[in-house]
């Protein structure tokens, strides 16, 4: 009996680490490239920054962290729901339609969020995983090479907001 028991906590430690490991590799191997105010409905709601491996080179198939700092209440609702739109906005149709369910697994995790609170959003190159993390709880580990393309959000040719695009990526 007891060797089950300490192979289920060995189990779940595994888990646990494979789940934090990307964040520890963001902040331990990542440069801290950029930071901007997120702005929504005319005010600043939080401040956001990029780590990437190297901000010098564009940021699509390369290791990324966004870490979101949040000053204000913001329902779960309102992150799905600009998720989707923005995201649907920078892709063909073709792509949103055919990797849908891979960017709703990581859409469908967000939850609301009051002053204090703070997302990390980290996709790992060599793993082609996305992990999303509120208050470095994760929420959700979604694996597919389609998901850097989530970052179009902030970085597409429409994106959140243009001004945060350019300070984040220090164009």
């Amino acid at each position: 009996m007891g060797s089950a028991i300490q192979k289920a906590l060995m189990h779940v430690m595994a888990c646990a680490m494979l789940l934090a490991s990307p964040l520890l590799y963001a902040e331990d191997t990542l440069q801290q490239c950029g930071q901007g105010a997120i702005n929504a409905a005319g005010k600043q709601v939080g401040t956001a920054t990029l780590w990437m491996q190297d901000c010098k080179q564009p940021w699509q198939a390369q290791s990324k962290r966004l870490r979101f700092d949040y000053t204000a209440k913001i329902p779960g609702w309102a992150f799905k729901k600009a998720a989707s739109v923005i995201l649907a906005r920078n892709l063909s149709l073709g792509l949103w339609k055919q990797h849908k369910a891979l960017f709703d697994q990581v859409t469908h995790a967000y939850q609301p969020i009051k002053p204090g609170d703070s997302y990390i959003l980290a996709y790992d190159t060599a793993q082609h995983s996305m992990h999303l993390s509120l208050n470095d709880k994760p929420q959700i580990t979604a694996t597919g090479q389609q998901l850097d393309q989530y970052f179009l959000i902030w970085f597409g040719e429409k994106p959140f907001n243009v001004v945060l695009k350019k300070q984040l990526l220090g164009l």
